[in-house]
């Protein structure tokens, strides 16, 4: 019953939101140490991380409800937490080896497309039925 209400995308987006907070607090915290040291490559890497993170969730949480609103709360819940798994690595990435690709950024821009994607399919859906 959980996994087919509204209330799953809306507990995924309330971790997202609390992952955000943790992220951006963690990434705040190492551009603020490194201020002293006039550390000026870490202190950029970081905030251009922190900015593709702000700049991911922002996109991601109107996905997640509309595709949750259109086609599936489960199919949009389940994406939601492949979404926070990979911002969680792609965090850890960053934070142990800054200068290399990441592949949790990756994946969650491709669960963000996925997730706008069925979002346009469920609202076309819907004007099919409607119209």
């Amino acid at each position: 019953m959980f996994l087919n209400s509204c209330l799953y995308p809306f507990a995924i987006t309330l971790l997202a939101v609390f992952w955000l907070f943790v992220n951006n607090t963690l990434l705040s915290q190492t551009i603020s140490s490194n201020l002293s040291s006039n550390a000026t490559f870490t202190i950029l890497n970081s905030l251009r991380h922190q900015n593709a993170a702000l700049i991911n969730f922002a996109m991601f949480i109107p996905a997640l409800w509309i595709y949750a609103s259109f086609l599936s709360t489960k199919g949009a819940g389940d994406s939601g937490l492949i979404w926070i798994f990979a911002s969680v690595w792609d965090s850890y990435a960053h934070s142990k080896y800054p200068s290399q690709k990441r592949w949790g950024h990756l994946i969650s821009l491709l669960v963000v497309t996925g997730l706008w994607l069925g979002g346009a399919y469920g609202l076309f859906l819907g004007y099919q039925i409607h119209s």
